[in-house]
C-alpha cells in the first residue's frame, strides 16, 4: 500500500498553491479582466441598442405626428380648393346670369325700338291711306256704294303696294 509521506504531501501542496497563484496572475486576472471588459462593453451594447430603440420610438412618433399635420393640410387645403371652385362655379353663373338678363333687357329695348319703328311707320301709312281714302271720296262726291266700292279699291290697291 502507499504510504503516507508528509514532506512529499507537503511539495504538493506547495506546488499546488504555487501553480494556483502562477494561475491566478497569469491566467485567471486576465481573463477576469477581459471577461469584465467583455460583460462592460455588453452592457454599453445593451445600452446603446435601448437607446437607439428609444431614439426610433421617438423618431416613429414625431414621423407619425407630421404625417398626420400633413394629412390634416392636404384635407385642409383640399377643402379651400373644393370651396374656390364652387365659389368660382357660383360667381361664373351669377356673371352668366347677369349677362343674360342684360341681353335680355338690350333684345327687350330693340324689339321696342323696332315696335315703335313698325307703329310709326303704320301710322303714316294709315294717315297716307285716309288721305289718299278722303281725296278720293272729296273728288268723287258719290253715294255710300260709291264711298264702299271706293274703300275696297283702295285696299286692293295697297295690297298690290305692298306685295
Amino acid at each position: 500500500m502507499m504510504e503516507f509521506d508528509p514532506s512529499l504531501m507537503f511539495a504538493q501542496v506547495l506546488t499546488f498553491l504555487v501553480a494556483l497563484f502562477l494561475l491566478w496572475k497569469i491566467a485567471f486576472r486576465p481573463m477576469s479582466r477581459i471577461l469584465a471588459e467583455r460583460a462592460d462593453r455588453i452592457r454599453n451594447d445593451v445600452n446603446a441598442a435601448q437607446q437607439a430603440k428609444e431614439e426610433a420610438e421617438r423618431i416613429k412618433t414625431e414621423l407619425t405626428r407630421q404625417i398626420s399635420e400633413m394629412e390634416t393640410r392636404a384635407q385642409e387645403a383640399l377643402r379651400k380648393a373644393v370651396a374656390e371652385g364652387q365659389k368660382a362655379k357660383e360667381e361664373l353663373v351669377q356673371e352668366a346670369r347677369t349677362q343674360g338678363r342684360e341681353l335680355l333687357k338690350k333684345a327687350d329695348e330693340r324689339m321696342a325700338i323696332e315696335r315703335d319703328k313698325v307703329l310709326k311707320a303704320l301710322r303714316q301709312d294709315v294717315i297716307a291711306l285716309a288721305l289718299e281714302i278722303t281725296e278720293k271720296v272729296l273728288a268723287a262726291k258719290p253715294d255710300a256704294e260709291a264711298h264702299r266700292r271706293l274703300a275696297d279699291q283702295t285696299l286692293i290697291d295697297l295690297e298690290k303696294k305692298g306685295a
